[in-house]
């Protein structure tokens, strides 16, 4: 057993979905990442329009309910960060939880700070 979870997976429906199942599938003290608050990173991959293949475009979220924020995400309209992502190119959606993460802006302002360490991020926002 581990008290972390690092997990990626497609930004659609469907995959939010079979995640949903997996981590449910599993016994009780293993469902954390779907029971405790994670952060979420978006990030477009095979991104039409690169001027730059070295230029990565992404966005970071935190939430207490990944499977329900995700299809808030998704059925959002195309003002949505994330959504406007997509229109760019396929997106990942990279999913981080462990069950000492207490819901505050330290999670995400960390995340925030190590993205903006990369080389040459275009876009990091919340």
């Amino acid at each position: 057993m581990t008290d972390l979870y690092i997990g990626k997976i497609d930004y659609n429906e469907a995959a939010i979905k079979r995640f949903k199942e997996e981590i449910l599938r599993k016994d009780k003290e293993e469902r954390f990442p779907v029971e405790f608050p994670s952060v979420y990173i978006g990030e477009v991959r095979n991104g039409r329009n690169s001027r730059d293949s070295n230029l990565k475009e992404a966005y970071v979220g935190e939430t207490n309910w990944i499977v329900q924020r995700t299809l808030e995400h998704l059925k959002s309209t195309n003002e949505d960060k994330l959504n406007q992502l997509s229109k760019k190119g396929q997106v990942l959606l990279y999913i981080i939880a462990h069950k000492l993460f207490n819901k505050s802006a330290t999670i995400v302002n960390r995340t925030k700070i190590y993205g903006l360490s990369i080389r040459r991020p275009e876009v990091f926002r919340d």
